[in-house]
């Protein structure tokens, strides 16, 4: 082994995470607010709070997946890119890519294209666990922040768009990726919901301004569903915020009037409220400040639906898996695109 290999780095990692959490400062919030102002201080603490502060179920599971020995042989110059979309999106991916260089007998180099939307948080975290961690800190220099992926890279973890995935794929031939695309997210209504529930189903929608691939886009609802209880609760819950933010408002209205304008021309039916823009649709990926519904008799009708649009859905709020309000706090067992990473690493 390397020499700097420490039984317990993942509890040691938890723990610093959670003093790094404790310790973040307004300044760190404004300078992100500063290069991306969809990420407003609120959103981002948000985030913070759930990528640092590890549940204590979510301990033991991290743990156990991530105690795991990559062969001498196993590609030790690993790269992440990263989407843009929500702070901190490629946490989960930092993760298990740390835990893997970590463990790798011989010295590795993990090598993390942020986007020009994200490129603030993330080094914070590591410069301050480097601090944090004590037997384990070494290996936090093995990692390097760029621009563009060095053309030695061994094995490439990537979240974007078709664009970019194109370019990857034609950039690094034959290296193994692991690929996550765009996704959206679903949840579903029953009737009957209590406040608090709808009120935790509005945050699924429009945490992060709904640009997040687990962010609730779309919504099934029982034939002849009352919207009011949930158009309420959504005012309540996110409507200053969103009213607050002037890019999310410009979209808004956009979306109000392009809606406005369809529904007239084609008899469509639309709901706009103060802030966010309902209207019956099966399209999966509406634009900002818009959440499409369908309209059910039976349940069944929802498995179908689910079943035909899979490779599009990231999750489905309001399923036990999902919980409403949960869509934005996954489970460290949750992976996004339901490819395992751990699994994809042990394998390269």
């Amino acid at each position: 082994m390397n020499g700097k290999i420490s039984s317990n780095f993942i509890q040691e990692f938890i723990e610093a995470c959670s003093r790094v959490r404790l310790r973040t400062d307004a300044s760190l919030l404004e300078r992100v607010h500063a290069v991306n102002p969809w990420f407003i201080p609120a959103f981002t603490n948000r985030r913070l709070d759930d990528t640092l502060c590890i549940p204590e179920p979510d301990k033991a599971n991290m743990a156990a997946l991530l105690d795991f020995c990559p062969e001498e042989t196993s590609p030790r110059h690993i790269g992440i890119v990263a989407a843009g979309n929500i702070p901190l999106v490629c946490w989960h991916d930092f993760v298990c890519v740390l835990a893997y260089i970590e463990r790798h007998p011989l010295e590795c180099v993990l090598e993390i294209k942020l986007s020009r939307k994200d490129n603030v948080l993330l080094p914070a975290i590591v410069e301050a666990l480097e601090h944090e961690m004590n037997s384990g800190a070494s290996v936090f220099r093995q990692i390097r922040f760029t621009t563009r992926p060095d053309p030695g890279v061994q094995a490439l973890l990537f979240t974007g768009g078709a664009g970019a995935e194109a370019y990857y794929r034609g950039t690094f031939p034959g290296c193994p990726m692991l690929i996550r695309t765009g996704r959206t997210s679903a949840g579903v209504l029953r009737g009957g919901e209590s406040a608090e529930e709808l009120s935790a189903l509005a945050r699924d929608c429009f945490l992060f301004f709904g640009l997040g691939c687990r962010n609730v886009s779309f919504l099934w609802v029982p034939r002849g569903y009352d919207f009011g209880p949930f158009t309420r609760e959504t005012e309540r819950t996110m409507g200053p915020v969103l009213r607050s933010h002037q890019g999310y408002m410009n979209a808004f209205r956009h979306a109000r009037a392009i809606s406005l304008m369809e529904a007239e021309n084609a008899h469509e039916e639309t709901i706009c409220e103060r802030c966010f823009v309902l209207k019956k649709s099966g399209d999966m990926n509406p634009s900002v400040a818009v959440l499409h519904y369908m309209e059910y008799d039976h349940p069944e009708e929802i498995e179908e639906h689910l079943e035909a649009n899979a490779d599009r859905i990231q999750c489905v709020s309001g399923t036990p898996e999902v919980p409403y309000g949960r869509a934005q706090s996954p489970d460290f067992t949750q992976f996004a695109d339901r490819l395992n990473t751990i699994e994809w690493l042990q394998k390269l």
